[in-house]
C-alpha cells in the first residue's frame, strides 16, 4: 500500500503528523492543573520567542517543499528541517513528564521516517555528456525513431 503513495506526498503527510503531533502535546499540557498559571508567569524573552516561532514554522513549511522540491534539495532541506525540529524536541527534554515524553519518542519515531524516505527519493538522471550535449544513447534513439518514421511514411505512400 505504501509503494503506491507518492515519497514526496508521504513526506509532506509526515510533516502534518508530526505537526499535529506538536500541537495535541501542547494542548494536552493544558489538563496539568497550574499550567495555564505558569505559563503565564514565565518571562520569555523576544529574541526566544522568535527562536520557537521559527521552530514552529519549519514542519509548516516541509508540509509545502517536500511536494514541491526536486529530490536532492528535498533530501537535504528534510533532513536539515527533520535536526532543527529534534534540537527542538531535545531541548523541552529537562522539564519533560511522562507524557512529554510518549510523545517525544512518537514525534523522533516520525521524524527518522521522514528522514528515511526522504533519503530514499531517487535522483532525476538525465542523458546529459560531460560538455553538456546529448548522449550518444540519445543520438542512437533518436536517429532510430527518425527511420522508423522514414520507413513507416514510405511503406504509406508505395
Amino acid at each position: 500500500m505504501l509503494e503506491s503513495i507518492k515519497k514526496p506526498v508521504l513526506l509532506s503527510t509526515m510533516w502534518v503528523f508530526i505537526l499535529l503531533n506538536m500541537i495535541i502535546r501542547d494542548l494536552h499540557q493544558f489538563l496539568h492543573i497550574g499550567y495555564i498559571q505558569e505559563m503565564m508567569e514565565m518571562s520569555i524573552s523576544e529574541e526566544a520567542m522568535l527562536v520557537f516561532g521559527i521552530v514552529a514554522e519549519i514542519p509548516l513549511l516541509m508540509i509545502v517543499l517536500s511536494r514541491i522540491l526536486k529530490p536532492m534539495p528535498n533530501k537535504w532541506a528534510n533532513t536539515f528541517a527533520a535536526i532543527i525540529a529534534l534540537l527542538g524536541l531535545l531541548s523541552t527534554l529537562p522539564n519533560a513528564d511522562l507524557d512529554d515524553l510518549f510523545f517525544m519518542v512518537v514525534q523522533i519515531i516520525s521524524l527518522t521516517v521522514v528522514v528515511r524516505i526522504a533519503w530514499s527519493l531517487k535522483k532525476h538522471r538525465r542523458n546529459i555528456n560531460k560538455k553538456g550535449g546529448t548522449s550518444i544513447k540519445d543520438l542512437v534513439f533518436f536517429e532510430k525513431a527518425r527511420s522508423d518514421f522514414l520507413d513507416f511514411n514510405t511503406k504509406k505512400i508505395n
